[in-house]
């Protein structure tokens, strides 16, 4: 059983803007998650699950392994920004973790969240937990086919497994 909870940080603001970014102090391009929407929203909520890991580009690699580790936990948060980054006060006073699903740069955390979800929640005891015996090691290079009788010709398959596959 798995539950998602979402706190919307403009809900945590003063301002009639609701503003939850700002500019980087010093100057850069960009905008930043402001650090005090994130404390006042942990702080008016202190049911959110613990630990809480920020999506950023300098975490910890996102693997099996880390799908893994965070299944087994009773719960987790995950930070999402849409921004140049988040305060690193925030980071600092309130993450307990930082994950990264790679070198590369996503428009906001969305989209990051929803593959550390999906990854997570297959290995969770439930209706998905079907699913669990495929992805126990998981490897890129495996081959899978079905049982009907394939459109193309045998070789074609081989072909596919000989040169992609090793």
């Amino acid at each position: 059983m798995w539950e998602v909870h979402l706190h919307d940080l403009r809900d945590a603001t003063d301002d009639v803007h609701r503003s939850v970014d700002d500019a980087p102090f010093g100057g850069g391009a960009g905008m930043v998650l402001r650090a005090e929407p994130i404390l006042r929203t942990l702080d008016e909520h202190p049911e959110i699950a613990r630990p809480l890991i920020a999506l950023t580009p300098s975490g910890r690699a996102f693997s099996h392994a880390v799908a893994v580790e965070l299944a087994a936990l009773e719960g987790f948060s995950l930070l999402c920004g849409r921004y140049e980054g988040i305060d690193q006060r925030a980071l600092d006073l309130v993450v307990d973790d930082e994950i990264s699903l790679g070198d590369f740069v996503l428009a906001g955390g969305e989209l990051a969240a929803l593959c550390v979800i999906e990854a997570v929640v297959r290995l969770r005891p439930g209706p998905s937990a079907t699913t669990r015996a495929a992805s126990t090691s998981p490897s890129v290079t495996d081959c899978s086919s079905t049982r009907t009788t394939p459109s193309r010709p045998r070789c074609a398959v081989r072909r596919c497994r000989d040169t992609a596959f090793g």
